[in-house]
């Protein structure tokens, strides 16, 4: 779980920094959930980063992999919302992180002068382009603009409830305008209740498989 308490000062939880806070102790801030994701990665042969940046305003740290001859970020961190694990930030590419998070420059990028001036940068910054392993490609439910929202939703949620399984996550693509919201107009609610989603998908469905409510959750501002 995410150590709150060691983010707002380091002295409560050192171990907090570090994979083994992460993996033995079980509580971490970004710095630790991504070293700890780093660590495993390099067990199982996958070529694995640290990128710091920014986001919400703060310092951050998060991954960059590569999977077969291309490069995704990851952050563990966000995708932990201590109640659900989301796939929101999994092997996405830098267009999507961008959304919401801000990637610190490569060292290559910065003069000398800048170089003693910033205590932030990356060394080493692969571009990340590529959605052939991201999360909502794999699984069919990545909406790449807001005409494909009821299509792709009423065709995933059919799937998954023919086959019995009663939970669903989408990814809004790099180019869709959408990103996550609750309330409001083009939020998730509005979307569903406009394209009358649950309606949709009860008249494909047996009636012993219909479903009575659809559930909301994610993580807000993101894709």
């Amino acid at each position: 779980v995410y150590d709150k308490a060691a983010a707002a000062d380091s002295s409560n939880n050192p171990f907090a920094f570090t994979a083994y806070g992460a993996l033995v102790n079980g509580t971490a801030i970004c710095e630790g959930y991504s070293r700890a994701f780093q660590l495993l990665m390099k067990c199982v042969g996958i070529e694995c980063t640290l990128i710091t940046g920014s986001s919400k305003e703060q310092g951050h740290m998060w991954n960059k992999v590569k999977i077969e001859s291309d490069w995704y970020n990851v952050d563990a961190t966000w995708n932990d919302d201590d109640t659900y694990i989301f796939h929101t930030y999994f092997n996405i590419t830098d267009k999507m992180i961008e959304n919401d998070h801000e990637i610190h420059l490569d060292y290559s990028e910065l003069s000398v002068d800048q170089l003693e001036e910033f205590d932030d940068f990356n060394i080493a910054l692969p571009d990340c382009v590529s959605l052939k392993n991201n999360y909502g490609i794999i699984n069919n439910s990545y909406i790449s603009s807001s005409d494909d929202f009821a299509y792709v939703t009423t065709d995933v949620l059919t799937e998954k409830a023919e086959s019995g399984i009663r939970e669903a996550e989408f990814v809004f693509g790099e180019d869709c305008p959408l990103i996550f919201s609750l309330d409001g107009e083009n939020s998730i609610t509005d979307l569903l209740e406009k394209n009358d989603i649950l309606r949709n998908v009860n008249r494909r469905l047996s009636r012993s498989n219909n479903i009575s409510n659809i559930y909301i959750s994610g993580i807000p501002g993101s894709k």
